[in-house]
């Protein structure tokens, strides 16, 4: 990666997250901020349903290859391409500049990595750590040009994989049909993806350490620090149940006005909304609401997955709820690492 010689204040913004992370209920906070031009998703086309999309490799049911086709032919996205999507995105951003405003970009971690990625480092196999360039320098794991991921303020969102997962094949189910069996389930539900670019930023922070911003104060659950832990990692816990602190917290290290922040919302009646299966499907809630919904209680560190299961057998069946409860195994260490730099609210 190249070293930026000067940083933009304030820094474009780019989000990675996770499906089913209350991603989209975060981008919305930020979606009417006069400050922020909002670009919503930009692999999203090529990642799922162009010439090159993740499923072209993958192993998966007939159902879900004839969904998948579906999707991709009334998308008409079947020839964007990464290159396109990167080329729109430098232009979108260039475009948001002129006008005096800061990106704020938001995607799925898995929409933009390299897809060798997938078939090197498979969710279940022991993590190694990227390989370094011949210079020393991590590798850009993703398809942004080189130039531009070292110019984003990257923030990684995730949230407890007992509450991603099921969350996902009961969302997906109708959608993608994907069975708990499908390569493609594996690949959507692994936190690899989210690891892997939180360590090249981590790698090219640590020899830039100058670029990193200071703020008032920037606690983390090890540590508190006049400087924050580039690359920013919250817990979606905090974004549903700590709304405004945790965003007032990003403001303040990014520079931006925390009054442009909107905490409410109309909602969109039911027949004013698309008819698409993934808005339908991934959207409706969000759609549904004027605002942040909470549960009935704080997720902890106690969560338990073997007590989750057994909510998930019943909901599912033995079969699904076992294959969901071994994915969230999975998950979970590169889970708990990420975790270990969250910004506290």
């Amino acid at each position: 990666m190249s070293r930026m010689t000067e940083p933009l204040v304030p820094r474009r913004i780019f989000v990675f997250d996770h499906p089913r992370t209350v991603s989209q209920m975060f981008n919305k906070l930020f979606e009417n901020h006069e400050e922020l031009e909002n670009i919503f998703h930009p692999f999203m086309g090529a990642s799922m349903y162009g010439p090159e999309r993740i499923q072209l490799t993958l192993k998966h049911c007939s159902v879900a290859e004839d969904a998948q086709e579906d999707l991709a032919s009334n998308t008409h996205m079947e020839r964007e391409t990464y290159q396109v999507a990167a080329q729109r995105l430098t232009e979108s951003i260039a475009t948001a500049e002129k006008k005096g405003k800061t990106a704020f970009v938001k995607d799925h971690g898995l929409c933009l990595l390299k897809q060798q990625l997938f078939r090197e480092k498979t969710p279940d196999s022991i993590y190694e750590k990227p390989a370094s360039t011949s210079s020393g320098k991590m590798s850009n794991p993703t398809w942004i040009p080189d130039d531009l991921y070292t110019s984003f303020s990257p923030l990684i969102l995730i949230r407890h994989p007992a509450r991603v997962i099921p969350s996902f094949y009961r969302t997906q189910v109708d959608v993608f049909k994907l069975q708990t069996a499908d390569e493609d389930f594996a690949i959507y539900t692994s936190f690899r993806w989210l690891r892997i670019i939180f360590d090249s930023y981590r790698e090219f922070y640590s020899e830039n350490d100058d670029l990193v911003h200071p703020c008032s104060s920037c606690s983390t659950i090890n540590s508190t620090k006049e400087k924050p832990i580039w690359p920013l990692v919250i817990d979606a816990e905090d974004v549903v149940y700590s709304t405004q602190a945790i965003v007032s917290k990003l403001c303040d290290i990014w520079h931006i006005d925390s009054s442009g922040i909107q905490y409410s919302w109309n909602a969109i009646p039911r027949e004013e909304r698309p008819k698409d299966k993934i808005m339908c499907g991934f959207f409706d809630t969000l759609l549904s609401s004027t605002g942040v919904i909470q549960g009935n209680e704080r997720d902890g560190k106690s969560l338990d997955i073997d007590e989750e299961t057994v909510k998930w057998t019943a909901e599912f069946g033995e079969h699904v709820a076992a294959d969901l409860r071994r994915f969230a195994i999975a998950a979970m260490p590169d889970y708990e690492y990420l975790r270990q730099f969250c910004l506290c609210a």
